[in-house]
């Protein structure tokens, strides 16, 4: 236990990106090719629906968009405590 402690300062300082999910969406190739400034994906995602956060891969969190003064953020909702 005691070497747990020694590594909390080390591995507390590593950056990890963290990714925000909006939803999915699954299109053919074609309808890619053509997509174009002003096109329009439909999300798996409904408008207030929890967003998902993840850390890499591994799914860490639920949260919801915020809008924070010109910017765009997330407050989170729900810590999924089996990743932690």
């Amino acid at each position: 236990m005691e070497a747990d402690s020694e590594l909390l300062p080390v591995l507390g300082k590593a950056q990890i990106p963290l990714y925000v999910e909006l939803g999915q969406s699954k299109l053919s190739l074609k309808s890619i090719c053509e997509m174009h400034p002003g096109s329009v994906l439909i999300l798996t995602k409904f408008v207030g629906e929890p967003l998902d956060v993840y850390a890499g891969k591994t799914h860490i969190a639920k949260c919801e968009a915020v809008e924070i003064d010109d910017n765009w953020g997330i407050r989170i909702t729900e810590i999924d405590k089996a990743s932690v």
